[in-house]
This record gives C-alpha cells, structure tokens and sequence, in this order.
C-alpha cells in the first residue's frame, strides 16, 4: 500500500469518525410526569433534535407542535408518566414514539389503519397530526395509548449533523 492511500484511508477515518461523534446524540429517551407543567420540556428536546437533524425552521417548528398536540392527548387520555422515543437521523430527520399508560374508557384510538372513529381527545390530536407530520400512527392496546410521529426534511437529500 503506498503511503498515500495509507494517508487517504486514515483520513478517511477520521472523517468518518468525527461525522459519527458530532451524530452519537442522536436517540434520547424521556419520561415526564403526567403534567402540562412538562410539556415545554419535550417541545424543547424535539426542537433540539430536529436541529442536530438539520430540519428547517418550519420543518421544526412542525415537530414541536406535533409534540404539543401528542403530549396533550397523552395528558387528556392517559394517567401516570409519558413516555418518549427521539431519534434523530441527519439523512431521515426525526421520528418521536411517545406512550402512556391509558386510563379506563371506552373511547375508541384510531389503528394505524384509520378502522376505527377517533374520540375527542385523539380526533384533534390526529388532524393536527395530519397537517404538521410526514407520517403519524395511533395505537391502543395492552393498556398503553402510543404516538408515532415522523418528520422528514423537505429535501430528498437531508442535512449533515450539526454540533
């Protein structure tokens, strides 16, 4: 191997390996108490994360008021501590799962198929979703009531990570 590529590989890796560290933050687990006092804390953590992510203004701000209405919805429906998932990805942009224990009622959540009618709480929750969003999904079952949420960058490409 001739010292040149030896040099091109090592620098090679070290790019690599300086795009993964400023990347390493990119999945952050949250767990909040059931009260509204907490939702400006997983507002603030999507907002963050969308940035290291490289979304746009609009792009975060979209996130964060996704967050808003699924952190309500949880609050409205559930009891005991919400549950968040935060992945971020610089090509992909940033997905949120967030759960909480569902408190006793017959009000029927909306599948990820859309069989069954949302009740008030998880109806705004979904067309606001449904505007703020690239993907969204609804779930209940065994208990829990859990969002997922996605959003995307506006261009194909993506953004590298910003420290």
């Amino acid at each position: 191997m001739s010292p040149a590529s030896t040099h091109g590989d090592r620098a090679s890796h070290e790019m690599e390996a300086m795009t993964e560290s400023q990347c390493v933050e990119r999945a952050v687990q949250l767990v909040l108490p059931p009260s509204d006092r907490h939702v400006r804390t997983a507002r603030l953590v999507a907002a963050d994360l969308a940035t290291r992510a490289g979304l746009d203004c609009d792009e975060t701000d979209d996130l964060r008021i996704a967050v808003d209405e699924v952190c309500h919805a949880l609050l409205r429906r559930g009891r005991g501590p919400l549950w968040f998932s935060f992945v971020a990805d610089p090509v992909l942009g940033v997905s949120v799962t967030a759960s909480a224990n569902v408190a006793a009622s017959g009000a029927s959540v909306p599948s990820v198929e859309g069989a069954t009618e949302p009740d008030d709480d998880t109806g705004f929750a979904a067309a606001v979703l449904g505007w703020v969003a690239d993907a969204y999904a609804m779930t209940a079952d065994d208990g829990q009531l859990r969002f997922f949420v996605s959003k995307r960058h506006a261009d194909a490409e993506g953004a590298e990570c910003k420290s």
